[in-house]
């Protein structure tokens, strides 16, 4: 049976050699740090999948997503960005130029499997997800907080179960945002919504101001009982 394609292009070899090492066993991989080089072996030979950088000298991750788009305009192949670059217009472009998903460097080795294995239709049975009395099924779609089940919509459901499969890892909105239908404040609809349902959760949802969200555990707070000294009147 034929290995499915990778094809990477990014100017750091280091990078390169991670994609290789990682992917190596499972996929075919072919690596290009000149992105010029890279573009013209997807154009002529298209890959299963592409994963881009940004910024490269002579030749962007945006312009070599167009190209790609336009030269096979029929044909469904994924595209990955594998950037460090978290600005929200960045990630816009990407999406714009025809891109599936976004990644921010430094990734998971997980994360990274998890949406290759998603873009190229090769996702399994999802293991169940727990993370203090929340429990996810991906399988049924099911969330139990505690005993009590919490009806989320599909949305609201995929953007947990990033968030916690991330845990505590800052996901861009962005990245959210790929998985939803809807405008750019659908992911902060989503994240109202899920914080209100799970107010009896352990832990919360974080926004971190100009990148995005993540869970994190919620601090113990005592309550102290107030100990000053009773005062005392006189009879009359």
């Amino acid at each position: 049976m034929r290995k499915q394609l990778v094809l990477a292009i990014d100017d750091e070899s280091e990078t390169l050699e991670l994609i290789q090492e990682v992917l190596g066993g499972s996929y075919d991989v072919w690596a290009f740090q000149n992105p010029r080089k890279g573009l013209a072996k997807a154009i002529s030979t298209p890959p299963d999948l592409l994963l881009l950088d940004i910024d490269m000298p002579g030749l962007n991750g945006f312009q070599i997503c167009e190209k790609f788009r336009a030269a096979h305009p029929r044909r469904p192949t994924p595209v990955i960005f594998l950037t460090s670059d978290m600005e929200a217009s960045s990630m816009q472009r990407a999406l714009k130029a025809g891109a599936n998903d976004y990644l921010i460097k430094p990734f998971r080795i997980a994360d990274l499997l998890g949406r290759i294995r998603f873009r190229l239709g090769q996702v399994e049975l999802a293991l169940v997800l727990c993370l203090g009395n929340l429990t996810l099924d991906p399988s049924s779609q099911s969330v139990l907080l505690g005993k009590r089940t919490i009806h989320l919509t599909r949305g609201g459901f995929r953007i947990l179960q990033i968030l916690v499969q991330s845990q505590g890892r800052v996901v861009p909105r962005g990245e959210l945002q790929n998985f939803l239908r809807g405008g750019t404040r659908s992911v902060d609809i989503h994240i109202l919504r899920l914080r209100r349902l799970l107010a009896e959760w352990d832990h919360s949802l974080e926004a971190i101001y100009g990148q995005g969200y993540r869970v994190t555990r919620r601090s113990a707070f005592l309550k102290i009982p107030r100990t000053g000294k009773t005062r005392q009147t006189r009879k009359p």
